[in-house]
This record gives C-alpha cells, sequence and structure tokens, in this order.
C-alpha cells in the first residue's frame, strides 16, 4: 500500500503541483492537468489515487485562496466561464469555500466557537453546496466533492434549506445573509450578501431517485455517494473516522463497529486497519505520555511501511 504521507511527499518533490495557472488565467493547462489526473486513474493503486485527488487541490491553491481571496474568486469564475462544461472549476470552488468554512468554523469546541464565525461558516456552506450541485450536473466523476460535503455537514450539520430543494424538490433561491456585525470576517473570504449562489434549478441527474435513502441527511449519504463510481473509499473513511473521536461526541467503538460495517465491506483487512488505527492512535494519547506516544507511533508507522 501506498500511503498519504508518501504520496504527498513523493509529488512535491517531483513538482507535480504547479502554483500559478489559476492566478495566471491558465485555463488549458487547468483543463490538462486535471484530464491527466483522471487518466491516472487506471495506473496507480485506488488509495494512492484517492490520496492524489484528496491533496491536489490543498497543494495547488491553499495559498492563493487564502491570501488573495477576492481574485482568487475571479479567477475561478473566469474558469467557469472559459469552460462551461467542465467539473474542475466548480471542484475547486468546493475546496475554496470548504477551506474557508474550516478557517470560520476551526476544531475547537462548538462551544468555543463565536456566534459571528458559525454564521460565516455557514453562508460558506451555501456556496459549497451550490458548487458541488454544479459540479454534479456536468460529470458523475464529480463525486470527487463529497470530500467537503461530509465534513462540512458533519461540522455544520446539513444546511436547512437542503429538504425543501433536494427531498421535496421544491425551487429554491439561495441569497446570503451577512448581518451588519458579520460583515467585516466576511470579507476575509470575498463573502458579502450580493454575491451570488448559483443553486442549479433541478437535481443533477446523477443525485435523482437517491433522496429515499435512509442517511439523506446524514454525512454517511455522502460517503455512499462517493464510494458509489469508484468502489473505494478509504480515504473519505478514514476522515469520516476522524470525527467519530472522543472530541466529536463520540466514542471510540463507533469507529471499530464502522469497520466491521457495510461501507466497509469490501476492505481488506489491512485498510481495515488504516481505520482502526485511528482509534488507537486516540488510546495512544489518552493513556501514554509524550515520549511514550512518539515511540508508539514510530513503531506503528514502521508497521504499516513494511505493507
Amino acid at each position: 500500500m501506498i500511503h498519504a504521507e508518501y504520496v504527498h511527499e513523493f509529488l512535491r518533490k517531483q513538482r507535480q503541483f504547479p502554483q500559478d495557472l489559476l492566478a495566471q488565467h491558465q485555463f488549458d493547462e487547468l483543463e490538462q492537468y486535471f484530464t491527466d489526473l483522471w487518466q491516472r486513474r487506471e495506473q496507480i493503486p485506488a488509495f494512492a489515487w484517492e490520496e492524489l485527488c484528496l491533496i491536489t487541490p490543498e497543494q495547488m491553491f491553499r495559498h492563493q485562496f487564502l491570501h488573495n481571496p477576492e481574485h482568487a474568486l475571479q479567477c475561478l469564475d473566469a474558469w467557469q466561464r472559459a469552460y462551461p462544461e467542465s467539473f474542475y472549476p466548480h471542484w475547486i470552488s468546493c475546496f475554496y469555500w470548504f477551506m474557508w468554512g474550516e478557517q470560520y468554523r476551526g476544531n475547537a469546541w462548538a462551544v468555543d466557537v463565536d456566534d459571528s464565525h458559525w454564521r460565516c461558516a455557514r453562508e460558506t456552506q451555501k456556496q459549497l453546496f451550490a458548487h458541488a450541485m454544479q459540479a454534479f450536473q456536468r460529470s458523475e466523476q464529480a463525486s470527487v466533492v463529497c470530500v467537503y460535503l461530509l465534513q462540512s455537514v458533519i461540522k455544520l450539520n446539513m444546511p436547512s434549506w437542503w429538504r425543501e430543494w433536494y427531498i421535496k424538490q421544491r425551487s429554491f433561491h439561495l441569497q446570503h445573509k451577512i448581518r451588519s456585525e458579520d460583515l467585516s470576517l466576511a470579507q476575509r473570504s470575498s463573502l458579502h450578501p450580493h454575491l451570488k449562489i448559483d443553486l442549479p434549478e433541478q437535481i443533477p441527474c446523477y443525485l435523482q431517485n437517491k433522496q429515499q435513502w435512509d442517511e439523506v441527511e446524514a454525512p454517511l449519504f455522502w460517503l455512499k455517494i462517493y464510494a458509489q463510481p469508484r468502489q473505494y473509499a478509504l480515504g473519505l473513511c478514514r476522515i469520516y473516522c476522524q470525527f467519530l473521536l472522543p472530541q466529536w461526541g463520540h466514542d471510540l467503538t463507533e469507529i471499530i463497529e464502522f469497520c466491521d460495517s457495510d461501507y466497509c465491506q469490501d476492505f481488506s483487512e489491512l485498510a481495515k486497519n488504516t481505520l482502526a488505527f485511528v482509534a488507537w492512535f486516540a488510546e495512544i494519547e489518552q493513556y501514554y505520555t509524550a515520549e511514550q506516544q512518539t515511540d508508539i507511533r514510530r513503531s506503528l508507522h514502521k508497521a504499516q511501511a513494511l505493507y
């Protein structure tokens, strides 16, 4: 198995993450880059390809999105206009709004997040979902955006308008509602009351006939959507397990139960152990000193590398 750390480091050394294509409006090159990425799917192990999809937006765009958000949004909009049938610019737009939602929400306990940050985080979620639906309109391959949808729903819950638009299939005109006291905070991500939210009028064909799924308003809904076309979702399952830790209101036994669930039924024992490591590391942090933790983690990583 090729682990995320190895793939990340290997590609970084090989300079496989061009940094300035978006800022320089090199949209042809961006389209070719992501087309090549998708073509690599058949050439490398499934886990390695999945990790590539998880880390590529982070490596290519995070710095620009954090430090020059207004220009980044202009570039993303121009990319969408240049390639109206492509799902790639909407995928990267999903990353933009997910990243800023993370900035607002953070990883603190919910009670430690002030109301302004909560409200701004939920405004970014509107854009995230809208771009995700636009991506689904264009390609079944767009299920990669579920990586962001799952994490957003875990941290912010499913947006309140989702039932009306998706389950009841009612048209919904989304608008940003930003209070005057939140404007300064919202401007960090270039959020403003008149920013257009381009939600499709109809449910994307790929998502139709799934409204009766039991998990439709739960995070696992997006895990199922993600896993359908690829039959492999170890990376997203690992992310999900991170949110089953006690600090998110769960119990470590839920991780083990999840490993034994239908979602993981096609995983090898090695893959299931990769998920179980999440619980084991949490146990280490709870019962061992910092020095002991370092030694144990080093031993576990060596054990993983032997496979």
